[in-house]
């Protein structure tokens, strides 16, 4: 039998992860309010781990969008991983 293992972090350097976060962010803005944190804080993971800095400010930019202009508060561990 053979078990599936999760791929780790510092393995997702790779050119999907560009794909990942733009799908990821897409989704963001057809999902309910509240399950905006936790695509968010996926989409800031990959970011995060996949080291680039364009990954990481296409999710700073969307969530500084929702903080200004929807008055959303950002949770922590989506500042978190985005270095704020």
């Amino acid at each position: 039998m053979r078990v599936h293992v999760l791929p780790q972090p510092w393995r997702w350097r790779k050119p999907g992860a560009r794909k990942l976060v733009d799908g990821l962010l897409r989704i963001e803005r057809t999902v309910l309010p509240a399950w905006r944190a936790q695509i968010l804080s996926a989409a800031a993971l990959v970011a995060a781990a996949s080291n680039r800095r364009d990954n990481i400010d296409s999710v700073a930019l969307r969530v500084t969008q929702l903080a200004q202009n929807e008055g959303w508060k950002v949770p922590a561990d989506v500042s978190k991983r985005l270095g704020w």
